[in-house]
């Protein structure tokens, strides 16, 4: 085990109330009506930021374009403020984990493998607890790849998701998930929202993310922002935010939007936080008071707000999409839906959405049509490990077997015949250091196996 000292400090990030509106706006967001001969040329005065999207800052500039497009709409650039079982030794700590029960998707080895999630925050510090987990990104605010988190938020909301099972500090919910930092916030909580859709644009076609993650939001309502989420949706991205916590009927967004999976805080006795909004943005709750997280400089932090709420459920879904890589909002959605723990009124209302969410409750709804569910291939210190869940009702002979290949040629095999039990989980492992490929037969003699995995 590493030998570290760490310290805990208490730090509280909150969404702060946005007070700007048009009068607090970059500009403004120009959607150009589709045009065959549309080529926008970059300038000091305006920039394309997504497809038939860009920002104008000079008067003058935006009424050259008008003269020279069919224009769908101008809105502001408004103003977007941020909002602010493993041997880990603080796991026993993470109340969070407990409550939403992430041991269930742990059992069944989904740890958010090869899930790449796009965090557009603050960036993200070279912690010891996630930094084989961290991709490179980009900062949007000097367009450089230096994503070097000056504030801590962004260190922070990550750590939920994706600090590293090994054996210091915390564990994420999702903790071979890959975190793609995103920077449109520096020690400034303020940003502009071209800003805001140049992160997703590259999120979605350029860093191929699969959930994007936005603890943010303004009260006004961009027609652009929702524009380009709308294309991620098609893309099969999966947008998750945080509602805001001034605790009133304010709604923000992006969390606003009907394609974005909002969520609020609760606490430890399951009531909704004080600062969580309600209203009807509030599509699930997770747990976001006194949640422990990384801090610059190798730290570790306590934090209130819906930033960590959001960031559970990032988490979690990272790690359902080991269940079914396909899941897609509309999916998750529903399932959300009816797994979720009613809290509050009966049924859907706005402080709690449709309730605290339930791994277990989750898993269980998506294996309901899966007699056998394996794993991904989980690559470890030269082992590379299957788990095999028997989920019809009764035992199944099979035998798995893992090859490795090197130029196409098979360089190492190993086979374990096992009964599985019903409703049980079974380990297979293999001693190989490279890239290997399971596969799960319940007959030899048959063409196709039952299951097969690549790592």
């Amino acid at each position: 085990m590493k030998t570290k000292t760490y310290f805990i400090s208490i730090l509280y990030f909150y969404l702060l109330t946005v007070t700007a509106f048009a009068a607090n706006a970059d500009g403004y967001i120009v959607k150009i009506a589709k045009s065959k001969d549309f080529k926008m040329l970059n300038s000091a005065s305006h920039k394309q930021i997504a497809d038939g999207i860009c920002v104008v800052r000079d008067e003058n500039e935006l009424n050259n374009i008008k003269s020279q497009y069919d224009i769908e709409y101008i809105e502001p650039n408004y103003e977007v403020t941020l909002f602010a079982a493993p041997d880990d030794p603080f796991v026993q700590n993470q109340w969070n984990l407990q409550m939403i029960g992430a041991e269930k998707a742990w059992e069944l080895g989904c740890y958010g493998n090869n899930i790449k999630i796009g965090v557009i925050d603050s960036g993200l510090y070279e912690h010891d607890d996630i930094r084989d987990n961290k991709l490179n990104g980009y900062n949007y605010l000097n367009d450089s790849t230096d994503v070097t988190d000056n504030m801590g938020h962004g260190t922070a909301v990550s750590g939920i998701i994706a600090a590293q099972w090994n054996d210091i500090g915390i564990a994420g919910i999702a903790h071979r998930a890959q975190i793609v930092p995103l920077k449109c916030f520096d020690d400034n909580i303020k940003t502009y929202v071209d800003t805001i859709i140049l992160a997703i644009n590259d999120a979605m076609n350029k860093y191929d993310c699969d959930i994007v993650n936005m603890s943010f939001g303004m009260p006004s309502n961009s027609a652009a922002l929702e524009s380009v989420i709308n294309e991620g949706i098609l893309k099969g991205v999966i947008f998750i935010a945080s509602v805001g916590n001034d605790g009133n009927s304010q709604t923000y967004y992006p969390a606003g939007y009907g394609n974005v999976i909002g969520v609020g805080s609760v606490n430890k006795n399951s009531i909704v936080s004080d600062f969580s909004q309600r209203n009807n943005s509030v599509f699930v709750t997770a747990p976001g008071e006194m949640i422990i997280s990384l801090g610059n400089n190798n730290s570790y932090i306590i934090a209130d707000g819906t930033s960590f709420s959001a960031l559970t459920v990032t988490g979690a879904i990272a790690a359902l999409k080991n269940i079914d890589n396909n899941i897609n909002t509309e999916t998750v959605k529903s399932i959300l839906s009816q797994t979720s723990t009613d809290l509050g009124e009966t049924g859907y209302d706005i402080e709690y959405g449709y309730g605290l969410i339930d791994i277990g409750r989750i898993i269980s709804k998506m294996l309901e049509n899966h007699n056998i569910f394996v794993s991904p291939i989980d690559y470890y210190n030269g082992v590379s490990t299957v788990l095999v869940y028997n989920n019809s009702g009764s035992d199944i002979s099979a035998t798995g077997i893992f090859t490795a290949k090197a130029e196409d040629i098979i360089v190492g095999i190993q086979n374990q015949a096992n009964t599985i039990k019903s409703k049980a989980v079974q380990s297979f492992s293999f001693n190989f250091n490279g890239k290997t490929t399971f596969y799960l037969w319940d007959s030899i003699s048959n063409l196709q196996p039952l299951y097969y995995k690549i790592h």
